[in-house]
């Protein structure tokens, strides 16, 4: 009798794990990338990160904030798309919460010093960057200039 109860537990919490609702934080998220995926013009997504990047951090810095789906563990819920700034291998991660001096920054991310954008594989995120890195990346590569203004700040 142990044994059945046991494997039928064993059996729920797999079953469980394998059909795990993905939150609503996480889903816009992914709809998110989706459309910019969708942008073709360079300037378009330079705006969409940086309007990104404010909503992110007006989300996460809402102490008060409801969460209906699982009051108990509200940062499991947090899905937040990790914008990495690169030059000559040397990585940023633009996050105005953790480093609220960025705020300076943000006007200089513009056509002018960002070379290039790309959003690398789901596999290469978690590889590269962790747990961060599971709700998507996005990579931006800039110039000296920008690179110089970011090493100040940090």
């Amino acid at each position: 009798m142990k044994v059945i109860i046991i494997t039928l537990l064993i059996s729920m919490s797999i079953f469980a794990q394998k059909n795990e609702k993905p939150n609503s934080k996480q889903v816009q998220t992914e709809i998110w990338l989706k459309q910019f995926k969708e942008i073709q013009s360079d300037s378009e997504k330079i705006t969409m990160i940086k309007e990104k990047i404010h909503s992110d951090t007006l989300f996460s810095n809402n102490k008060n904030r409801i969460i209906l789906d699982n009051p108990r563990n509200p940062e499991k819920h947090i899905c937040k798309i990790l914008f990495i700034i690169n030059f000559e291998n040397n990585y940023y991660d633009i996050d105005l919460l953790e480093t609220p001096k960025l705020s300076k920054i943000m006007n200089n991310i513009n056509l002018k010093n960002i070379t290039s954008i790309e959003i690398p594989t789901n596999n290469e995120n978690v590889k590269y960057f962790g747990e961060l890195g599971r709700c998507g990346v996005i990579k931006m590569t800039c110039n000296k200039k920008l690179y110089r203004k970011l090493k100040r700040v940090f």
